[in-house]
């Protein structure tokens, strides 16, 4: 316990806040998803203010949430370099122990001179029944609706992808093999080669790119069972790719996606997407989350929406709150 930094009680429950750094033999009472894993908040910041619920005299943890400060403005992120941060956690966690937790954030933020707090949830698709209640605890605990964005996944169940799929998307899909082009989970590529293919797919599109070559490094290098690259090739050459992060045992998340502009008329993505729909199937994992569909404005991108649901995609949620403090 020699990292802890304060301690809450109230009532059945404590929280413990840690920083800089974690214990790494707690004990948990669900799977925490990967970017609220301490191997995770490593690469997402120097400093990290970690929150866990406890229930009281007992190593048994029932939720987290971690935090890190902003360099340019007085604000707590939930999280700081992850598609998500907010609170993980067992859907049995007591209602009245999340208000705790959370009141002991909002007490953190005030006496560190913090003027917002913003934190970024998880997708509902996850587990629809726990976004509703947690979405009502943070609205009565004081956060507002800062940001709705709509996510899209597929729901991977028995049926081979070619049946999942829009009939457009299944006739590519067959020009794609008709052409001798072959998709696979690869272990190999030169993380220069993969970096250059994505920066060079992104700028044909005038996307920008927000990770860098050495942060995707560390990544691949860091978490080899949870950042996994498919790639589609025709021959040798490489006309697609997807940088894919295993969250937790149900869900496998679609973080990066790029092709050739030259192979668009094939639309080797159609590929892509069947070779990750099938490691799910293998993996026994439910969701493939898609992601959210937006420009570097936050703008919404109506082509890639409608490409994502000829995939089989379906609509969930994704909330960003905030909170302004009087302080």
């Amino acid at each position: 316990m020699k990292n802890l930094y304060y301690t809450w009680i109230e009532g059945l429950f404590e929280v413990k806040r840690y920083l800089p750094q974690l214990p790494v033999d707690e004990f948990y009472t669900f799977q925490p998803d990967l970017f609220n894993t301490s191997r995770h908040l490593e690469t997402q910041g120097e400093e990290a203010f970690s929150f866990h619920l406890y229930r009281k005299d007992t190593p048994e943890i029932l939720a987290v949430i971690h935090f890190f400060k902003r360099t340019d403005k007085p604000e707590f992120l939930s999280p700081i370099r992850a598609s998500f941060g907010g609170i993980n956690c067992h859907e049995n966690c007591p209602d009245e122990a999340l208000y705790f937790l959370l009141s002991c954030v909002i007490n953190t933020a005030m006496v560190e001179d913090q003027k917002f707090i913003t934190i970024t949830n998880w997708p509902s698709c996850y587990n629809t029944k726990l976004h509703e209640r947690l979405n009502k605890i943070y609205i009565t605990a004081g956060f507002g609706h800062f940001k709705m964005q709509r996510n899209l996944h597929i729901e991977v169940g028995p049926s081979l992808f070619p049946q999942t799929i829009s009939g457009q998307e299944s006739r590519r899909l067959n020009k794609c093999k008709k052409a001798g082009f072959f998709a696979m989970k690869e272990e190999n590529v030169p993380h220069v080669t993969l970096y250059n293919f994505i920066q060079n797919s992104f700028n044909e599109k005038n996307y920008p790119l927000s990770i860098s070559e050495s942060h995707l490094l560390t990544l691949f290098t860091k978490f080899p069972n949870e950042f996994l690259l498919f790639t589609v090739r025709d021959q040798r050459r490489l006309v697609a790719v997807s940088v894919a992060v295993r969250i937790n045992r149900s869900v496998l998340y679609i973080f990066l996606m790029a092709d050739l502009m030259s192979y668009r008329s094939f639309s080797p993505g159609v590929m892509l997407y069947e070779e990750l729909y099938n490691y799910c199937q293998k993996e026994q994992i439910t969701i493939l989350d898609q992601g959210i569909s937006v420009d570097n404005h936050g703008d919404e991108k109506p082509e890639l929406i409608r490409f994502k649901k000829n995939m089989g995609g379906k609509e969930s949620l994704k909330i960003t709150y905030n909170m302004v403090l009087n302080n």
